[in-house]
């Protein structure tokens, strides 16, 4: 007897004969450029729920604003949308009757973007989303950090297509330009293989200041996810990879919507870690990675912590980050810098992927 857990990983012993439910996110489509182009589009079955995972790589030239649309069997061009974006703490920009959601794209370097949407025929369809770019290649480019959210005005369809495409000048996107479609329905069948398959997982039942993975199954895109308890004080949640604690980290994040932080906002060195949460009793961290070989490898982070209690009003944080190491991330080490530690009940999971 066998007892399966997250993608059918097997564990212990027990009663269970048959493989779980499979009714989480599911890969529905799927686009890679092979050599360089103007647009992308990427076909997908549609369901209730979406998730977007978008990659570009570095490219010769691209500047101003990207162009994102859905459509219904062809791309949307018309003026169906509607925006909001904010670039690193700034102000908001925005536009209604667009014929597209604007979200910010330049430099040469990488970009990833993680966007969620509910997709309900009758419905109008609103988009939340992340972006990533890595301003400069190198350890000294803190990445920027967009935050956008859209609506596509169609309440006849479930969208079935998006396309990304540069406005302004610049050559396109290069080759390995990549859109990954996910998605899962109310009543989602239990066939099929999700898509995020758990690499590592690990409860606390005493009280540590460092998690250390150890090696696991290399993977284009990574998920991660710390509950962190608090045992006395603690003051961050950091990320190291592949054992590495040199200078080859870059982050910029905001705390509640206050002064915009860049590790190296005049060029610099770099960290020695890729930060996230802070303080409090209790913490939720997630971070998305994209983990391309030969590629800085972009992150995308939120937290939240603060006291216990309902008088206590919670700590946020958004955050992206990078780390310039060519190598795959096969192993994570999530550090706590206080005095204190986390305590028992803390959980990290990670999750992974390659899409096909």
């Amino acid at each position: 007897m066998v007892n399966y857990l997250g993608g059918n990983t097997i564990e212990g012993s027990s009663t269970l004969t048959v493989p779980p439910e499979q009714t989480a996110w599911k890969q529905v489509g799927y686009e890679k450029l092979t050599s360089a182009a103007t647009s992308i589009t990427c076909s997908f079955t549609p369901k209730d729920y979406m998730m977007f995972l978008f990659f570009r790589p570095s490219q010769s030239s691209i500047s101003g604003n990207g162009i994102i649309r859905l459509g219904y069997n062809s791309v949307d061009n018309q003026s169906n949308y509607g925006w909001k974006m904010q670039a690193y703490g700034g102000s908001d920009s925005n536009s209604s009757s667009a014929t597209g959601f604007a979200e910010w794209d330049t430099s040469t370097a990488g970009r990833f973007d993680v966007i969620n949407m509910v997709n309900i025929a009758n419905q109008q369809k609103m988009l939340i989303g992340h972006n990533n770019i890595s301003k400069d290649a190198g350890v000294a480019n803190a990445p920027f950090r967009i935050e956008y959210v859209a609506r596509w005005n169609n309440t006849s369809n479930q969208a079935n297509r998006i396309y990304f495409a540069p406005t302004t000048s610049g050559s396109g996107f290069a080759a390995g330009t990549e859109i990954v479609a996910l998605g899962y329905d109310l009543d989602e069948a239990d066939t099929g293989a999700t898509f995020w398959k758990e690499l590592y997982t690990k409860t606390l039942d005493s009280t540590v200041n460092e998690i250390d993975t150890g090696d696991f199954a290399e993977k284009k895109y990574l998920m991660i996810q710390l509950n962190a308890v608090a045992d006395g004080t603690i003051s961050g949640s950091d990320l190291q990879f592949n054992g590495d604690t040199g200078t080859s980290y870059n982050r910029r994040y905001n705390s509640n919507q206050e002064t915009e932080n860049q590790s190296n906002p005049t060029g610099g060195s770099g960290e020695t870690t890729l930060g996230g949460g802070t303080g409090g009793a209790i913490s939720q961290n997630y971070w998305y990675i994209v983990n391309h070989a030969d590629n800085e490898k972009l992150a995308i982070g939120q937290a939240t912590w603060g006291a216990t209690g309902e008088s206590s009003v919670p700590d946020r944080r958004e955050l992206t980050g990078k780390w310039v190491g060519t190598a795959q991330i096969k192993s994570i080490k999530i550090k706590e810098n206080g005095s204190g530690g986390w305590g028992a009940g803390t959980t990290l999971k990670v999750w992974g992927a390659d899409p096909v």
